[in-house]
Order: C-alpha cells, then structure tokens, then sequence
C-alpha cells in the first residue's frame, strides 16, 4: 500500500483519525485528533515513501515514544495488517500515554 493508500484506508475506516500531509519524504503523519507535538504528541503513526521506491515505510509513534527509540517498518501488507497496526496503536495510545 502506498501513502496515499493508506491515507483513503484511515479515512474510511478511521475517521476520528486527522491527516497531516509529510514532505521530504512525502506521505502522512496521523494523529488522534487536532494535531499535537512535543511531549504530548497524539500522533499515532506516519506513512512515508521509502526513500529508492521501496515499500512504504511505517513510523508507529506510539511504539517508538514507549521505547524511546524510533520504531520503523517496511509495510507490505494489505488492509487486514494494516488495520491490526493501527488498532495496537491507539490500544498503547490509550493505555500507555
């Protein structure tokens, strides 16, 4: 799936999720709500293009802010995997911060 793909998945399947367009690389940031940054991000996950055409590359903020170190994925998955991602996010998300 691409960013953009992935960004017609949220908005179909969660749309309490809001979009923010990423540059460089270009793809999106999603958030649980009004976007926030700092030590209270609500940022759940981005979505980027992989640098040389790759897979979609998946930053699952959640994870990464409970390790305190970035957790990146290759995704190659389908809606299924895609929404499982999701779904254990905003479960940390809820439970975690």
């Amino acid at each position: 799936m691409s960013p953009d793909d992935i960004l017609a998945f949220v908005e179909r399947e969660y749309s309490h999720l809001v979009a923010e367009p990423r540059h460089n690389p270009d793809g999106w940031a999603f958030f649980l709500g009004a976007p926030r940054r700092g030590a209270d991000s609500n940022r759940i996950f981005r979505a980027v293009q992989h640098s040389g055409g790759g897979p979609t590359r998946l930053k699952l903020a959640v994870t990464s802010r409970l390790k305190g170190e970035p957790v990146e994925i290759d995704f190659t998955g389908g809606s299924a995997a895609l929404q499982a991602l999701i779904d254990r996010e905003l479960e940390r998300y809820r439970d975690g911060l």
